[in-house]
């Protein structure tokens, strides 16, 4: 089993630190690809520092306050979507179907 790393991590002074996905993915024991399905529904606020993407500590601390408040927990954001990392239907990807007939 995957050991999970602390949010409040060891220099957690003002609570600004900036973090990575990696990090972010560690602390939730979730997937990089939960994580940025996460930023891209706005429920994981980042900040782009040019093509980098950073979380701030009080950001996922915040996050968890509002997944407990709504009785789902940080681990249900992966159940949501089935937990297997498919896209729902009428999501992102996959190919375009061809208007018309050919």
């Amino acid at each position: 089993m995957k050991e999970r790393k602390n949010i409040d991590g060891p220099d957690d002074g003002d609570g600004d630190e900036l973090v990575d996905k990696l990090y972010v993915a560690g602390c939730f024991g979730i997937s990089i690809g939960m994580v940025d399905q996460l930023r891209r529904d706005k429920k994981l606020r980042a900040i782009k520092i040019g093509r980098k993407v950073r979380f701030e500590r009080t950001e996922l601390k915040r996050y968890l306050k509002s997944e407990q408040e709504g009785g789902d927990g940080a681990g249900a954001a992966v159940v949501k979507n089935g937990g297997n990392g498919t896209k729902p239907a009428g999501g992102r990807g996959g190919r375009r179907q061809r208007s018309g007939a050919r």
